[in-house]
Parts: C-alpha cells; structure tokens; sequence
C-alpha cells in the first residue's frame, strides 16, 4: 500500500486547529473576503454539493459477515467531473473526506484542470486478505456507481489504496455498464490505461515546485539540506528525486521510526530497504531520532508528506526550514500559518505542492477517453510545464494583494470557480 495509515485523536478531542475541514475553510473565508465575493455565492462554495454515505457489508473468510461504512464526497462539479482519491483507513470520518474533497476542488482550479471530490471507506486493510480488500472495493463502487462515471466522478488512489484497487473499480464499473470504461478511474496499472509518470507524480511536482521556490530565494537545489516527514509514495519520490539534483536529504520518518544524518541518507539504499520490509524499521545506516525531531530539524527544505495538522503552534516556533513543501493535505494548521509567516518561512501550500498527482491523473483521464498515449518524456514535460506556470500565478497574486502565499493560492483557486458559477449562472 503506497502510503501510511492516518493517526489522530479522537474526533471528539479535535481543537478547533485540528478539524481539516475548518482549517481549509479558514483559508477560504479570507480569499473570499479579499475577492468581494457575492454573499450567495460564496454560500454556494463553502458547501459540497453532495455527501453520501453507504454501508458495505461483505462476507469475510471466516464466513463472518462485516459491514463497513462507505462515504463519497463531491464538492463542486461546476468546471468538470468530481475527481479524487478513495482511501480505506479507519480514522476515515465524514468530515475529513468533506475537508479532501473541497481541498481536491481548490487544487484542480489552482493548476486549472476540471475536476473535484473525495471519497473513503472506514476499515483496517491491514486486518484483511486480499480476497476481502476485494470484496470491500468492488461493493462500496457498486453502492456508488450511480454518480461514477467519466463525466461525473473519477476516483483515484489515496492512503491504503493502490493500482490493484483502482483496477477492481474500474472492472466492477465495466461489469454494471457491460463494456470496458478506462477513463472511470485513474492511477490504474499502465497496462490497463494509467499513465506513465503517474506514480511519481506527487513526488516530482514537490520537487518541481520547490525547486522554484529555492530559485526565487537565489538557491539551488545543489547542497541544500532536505528532512522528508512520511517515506510513502510521495515522501520517497520527493526526497530520490531532489537527491539526485544534488539535494542533501539529512532526516526521514515513516510511521515506524525516524532517521537523520547530517552527510546525507542513501535514498536509494532507504527505498531498496522499505521495499523488502515495507517499512524504515530496522535500518541501521543512519542515526535514530524522534518524529517530532524530524520537523525541527536543522535544515534547508522541510516536506510534510504524511498527514494532517502535523505543523502546529506547538512546534511551529521551532521549525528551521527556510521552506517548507506540503507534500501531504492539510499538514499545517492555521494557528502555525500565522507563526511561520512571522518567521518568514517560505510555505510552497498544499493546493500547488502536491498537485502533481490530480495534474497527471488528469493526462491520464485525457488520454483513456482519446485513446492515445503520451511517452513518459512528454507526460514529465507537460506537468513542469502546468506546475511552473502555476507556482508563478501564485506568486503575482502574492504580491499584488500583499498576502501569503497558500492566501494567494486559494484566490487563484477560488477566483476560478466562482467565475465559471457566474457564467453558467444558477438552475432554478
């Protein structure tokens, strides 16, 4: 599975800091108080269009059966289909998949492809065979497959969630529509239509946009010292690719243990060992330290790439970073934004950072409906192309408006979504 298990408190014990959904809406309440937005509009974008939760009951190998709790979330559809990862965690709550889904809508509008949408299914993968991973994904698609569809809502690998799943969704949609829809779901296997670059997408867009973010503050990404927090998918990506543009990366953690060394970690040696034993645990080349140390570490570039509300005013004031890359959702709370502007820290926001994944599962999306495919060169290209022009957009609309840069983020985003509510107008 290609990324770590979400832990958190209970959802009774939130702070308000806490709540993803009311952190990002903090986000969008002070874009659209600098946009003027219409009141009724602005009523329109702060609630999803839909929310739907299902049961999903299925019959485990010991003749059991297990009922599951299912939820898909689709944000707003005003610019193209719903678009976003399913993930099976057991800390999936409503709120949170309501949070991802208006994150997904924002990120979409902010590198301007059409989609967003968010979905997940509250269970422990790792209690399960795979048999009954199956038997999950195939009854929650068909408990949603009325609002799926290469119109209307393409789902995508999230925590816990993999090709393999993405597979069994597009099968099972193929069975219920009697012919074969590759474009019902991206980050599928490449034989089966996903894209080339698609798993290193996320990982890459980091890198990209951090490399824009050293050049603007005249640095490079030779020398620079990196600390990754989460050596999933995106983490790993991130941190072999900055390595191999010369980067230094001194710190890494998954769930299981944290690692640093001030020379620099052997990536490929790090990513060679998860591999083989699916976790960091063990690995012996480098010094052990807490997680918690991995965030305030001495360093140039910090990359969250785990979870949610990991930065926080607790350990904000202690960050070292010069910047810091959001390669998860939601990492930073809004008490720490505040912290980390005074500090004049260099925050790349999560909407632009790990935008990369939703960009190429987009090319992935163009490509099954025109049944052409795109070489890896081309796939790589074109994503640089959209991350560069779009790291640039936020950083006018940064200036021109005197705010940070995840404001300015959120009033490209915002700004575009609203404008295509005021050129369809409203169905009455």
């Amino acid at each position: 599975m290609s990324e770590p298990a979400i832990i958190r408190p209970d959802k009774q014990t939130f702070l308000a800091e806490e709540n993803p959904f009311e952190a990002m809406m903090e986000r969008f309440d002070h874009a659209a108080k600098l946009l003027n937005l219409d009141r009724g509009l602005y009523k329109v974008l702060r609630n999803p269009e839909k929310q739907i939760i299902v049961s999903v009951p299925i019959l485990r190998d010991n003749g059991e059966v297990e009922v599951y709790t299912g939820y898909r979330v689709l944000y707003n559809t005003s610019r193209g289909p719903a678009k976003g990862g399913i993930r099976f965690d057991l800390n999936v709550t409503l709120e949170e998949v309501k949070a991802l889904a208006a994150w997904m809508t924002w990120k979409c509008a902010l590198v301007n492809i059409p989609f967003g949408g968010k979905g997940g299914v509250v269970c422990d993968p790792t209690a399960m065979s795979t048999a009954e991973l199956e038997k999950v994904t195939r009854r929650y698609t068909s408990s949603i497959i009325e609002i799926l569809g290469p119109d209307s809502d393409v789902p995508a690998p999230d925590v816990n969630t993999n090709e393999r799943v993405m597979a069994w969704i597009m099968d099972t949609y193929s069975m219920h529509k009697r012919h074969t829809v590759t474009a019902v779901v991206t980050g599928k296997p490449v034989e089966m239509g996903g894209s080339l670059g698609r798993r290193e997408a996320t990982g890459r867009g980091c890198m990209i946009v951090t490399r824009e973010a050293l050049a603007k503050l005249g640095m490079s990404l030779k020398g620079t010292r990196v600390a990754v927090q989460g050596f999933g998918n995106v983490g790993s990506v991130a941190a072999d690719l900055m390595a191999k543009e010369g980067a230094i990366i001194v710190a890494v953690s998954d769930k299981s243990t944290a690692l640093y060394n001030a020379k620099g970690l052997d990536v490929q040696d790090m990513m060679k060992w998860v591999k083989e034993r699916r976790q960091l645990a063990g690995y012996t080349k480098a010094e052990t330290i807490t997680h918690e140390q991995v965030l305030t570490v001495d360093c140039d570039v910090l990359i969250p790439a785990a979870t949610e509300n990991v930065i926080t005013r607790k350990n904000a004031p202690h960050i070292k970073a010069k910047i810091i890359c959001e390669g998860a959702n939601g990492p930073t709370s809004a008490a720490a934004d505040k912290i980390l502007e005074d500090k004049g820290v260099f925050v790349i926001p999560d909407i632009l950072a790990n935008a990369g994944g939703v960009t190429v599962s987009y090319f992935e999306w163009v490509q099954d409906r025109g049944g052409y495919f795109w070489d890896e060169e081309t796939v790589n290209r074109r994503l640089e192309a959209i991350l560069v022009r779009s790291f640039g957009e936020v950083m006018a609309m940064a200036s021109k408006h005197k705010v940070a840069n995840r404001i300015a983020s959120y009033i490209v985003a915002v700004d575009r979504v609203a404008g295509m509510h005021r050129l369809r107008g409203m169905y009455a």
